[in-house]
């Protein structure tokens, strides 16, 4: 950067050197002038090279407060929307989703199937094992079921050991399918969690939206809290779908 014009100047102050020899009053005259205007020159080269080193040292510290914003944006919004311990959808995020295709189902009357999972005598696992255990089967039980999950569904952690699963355009009969195969699925293989091997059974509630039943989303999510807590009742580890007699 600024080759050009430096060369200008070297070219300017080798005439001068050159000219110094004569004796020539309007040379002498000529030369103070020119030697004034390169000097000038010079200076604002020297004004202008400053300027631009600074502009490029601002660029850079502007680039990199952008890329930092930017990283902070990312983290800000993870942690908006995922839960901190599980690394699954938070309480927040789940209920604003659940809101969005709740209203989609009311307005087309359109399939929408609700999950409520609950983590089957987890007290018992923490009085036995510690809650840092308790944690660790947490987050393995909860990405045990996030494998299973659609790309259109949505999974989180609704609170505690409990999870909630939202699954638009699907049906009853392929909802409950979906449920007993999550349910088998956690029970399966014990959990490795250090030195422990511990096998977990979940409890699971399913309702399918009813457009003449759920006038609001809290009804709704009602229904598959009370089918969960039937699933408690019936003695664990099993689905329960809302109104369906054992």
């Amino acid at each position: 950067m600024f080759k050009a014009e430096q060369n200008v100047l070297n070219e300017a102050q080798l005439l001068i050197e050159q000219d110094r020899a004569s004796a020539n009053e309007s040379v002498d005259a000529w030369r103070s002038a020119y030697i004034a205007l390169c000097d000038q020159f010079a200076s604002l080269l020297r004004d202008s090279m400053k300027l631009t080193a600074a502009g490029d040292l601002s660029y850079r510290r502007l680039i990199k407060a952008k890329e930092e914003i930017e990283r902070l944006n990312r983290e800000n919004y993870h942690l908006a929307i995922f839960d901190s311990l599980t690394e699954v959808n938070n309480r927040y995020y789940l209920m604003d989703q659940y809101g969005k295709e709740f209203a989609k189902a009311l307005r087309h009357d359109s399939p929408l199937a609700l999950i409520l999972i609950d983590l089957d005598h987890f007290k018992q696992i923490n009085d036995e094992f510690g809650h840092q255990v308790g944690d660790e089967v947490l987050r393995s039980v909860s990405q045990r079921i996030k494998g299973q999950v659609r790309q259109q569904d949505t999974f989180g952690r609704y609170g505690g050991e409990e999870f909630l699963l939202i699954l638009p355009g699907i049906e009853v009969a392929d909802a409950a399918l979906v449920a007993e195969k999550i349910r088998t699925l956690v029970s399966a293989d014990p959990f490795a969690i250090g030195v422990h091997k511990i096998t977990i059974t979940i409890s699971l509630g399913l309702a399918q939206f009813s457009s003449t039943r759920d006038v609001n989303r809290d009804v709704f999510l009602l229904r598959a809290d009370q089918a969960m807590y039937e699933a408690k009742i019936r003695g664990r580890n099993q689905m329960v779908i809302d109104g369906v007699s054992p």
